[in-house]
């Protein structure tokens, strides 16, 4: 049963941006533009990107696909809560959904799963972008992430039957609303029942945290096209870093930002900038300071 649980695959929900289509005045017929695949950090889902999804697709012209990770979302739930089981799942999703190389673009603990997939995966994808996320280990028992936890816990022992109730308890250890709201966006009542419970495993997830914050070794490096865009007021990406970052992904191109750790919430619309600019460097065109570099 062990050898099972290494091996685990968990079929990945999805929220999918659908590009326009396009008018043509001739019969000639156009290959699809490869797809983006978007995966959330801890605490978030597919929803957290659905406005940014089809700001996404309208830029790019492409099909852009938000996923659950395992554990997240209306994914199903694990305990093995690994960037080897995360990077996984998501190259099953790309065999499943018959997507020629996506892109793959990821915030935080995403980024680190589209690390992991360029690093065991490469031939699923065509390059990757992190998003305040860079290979490194973080202890995130010393973050605000445990001090999360336990307040949802409360949240889900108390058995609340208003938003209000819960936003109370939380109020008490999380004083910042932005992050109460972010956090109650995983706060559902199930069928039949009138208390709200959380949707996430939260013990797994408090189990896996060491796991979460570090990152697996590896013998060889990725050299296909990869960027990076670190928020500077943020702890997890910063340019002394590079010359470790470039041990596993020596192409890497990074761009800093004004911003705190939820750099697409805070800056949506240069996010989406960017994303377009870098998609156009896998056709071989340099753009917006991005530069094209060869799978």
């Amino acid at each position: 049963m062990a050898s099972a649980a290494r091996v685990s695959v968990v079929p990945l929900a999805s929220l999918v941006a659908r590009a326009a289509p396009t008018t043509t005045t001739t019969t000639a017929v156009h290959a699809p533009r490869r797809a983006i695949i978007v995966l959330h950090g801890i605490f978030g889902s597919k929803q957290n990107w659905t406005s940014l999804t089809k700001a996404m697709a309208r830029a790019t012209a492409t099909d852009i696909y938000a996923l659950d990770l395992r554990n997240h979302g209306d994914s199903p739930h694990h305990p093995e809560m690994t960037y080897e089981a995360m990077a996984r799942d998501v190259a099953h999703f790309v065999e499943r959904e018959d997507l020629d190389r996506p892109l793959v673009v990821g915030h935080s603990m995403g980024g680190k799963v589209a690390m992991q997939l360029a690093l065991e995966h490469a031939d699923k994808i065509a390059g990757f972008m992190s998003l305040d996320m860079s290979p490194l280990t973080f202890d995130l028992s010393r973050a605000v992430f445990p001090l999360y936890l336990s307040a949802m816990q409360l949240v889900q022992k108390a058995n609340v039957e208003k938003m209000s109730q819960a936003d109370k308890i939380l109020k008490e250890y999380i004083p910042d609303l932005s992050i109460r709201q972010f956090l109650l966006t995983n706060l559902k009542r199930k069928p039949g029942e009138s208390h709200f419970s959380f949707r996430i495993p939260l013990s797994t997830l408090r189990d896996a945290l060491p796991a979460i914050g570090g990152f697996p070794s590896h013998s060889a490096p990725y050299r296909g096209p990869t960027a990076m865009i670190g928020a500077i007021k943020a702890d997890y990406l910063h340019p002394p870093m590079l010359p470790e970052i470039r041990t596993l992904f020596p192409t890497v191109q990074l761009k800093m930002m004004e911003s705190g750790h939820w750099i697409h919430a805070e800056r949506p619309v240069e996010i989406v900038q960017e994303i377009a600019s870098f998609y156009e460097t896998l056709d071989g065109k340099s753009q917006g300071g991005w530069s094209a570099v060869s799978a």
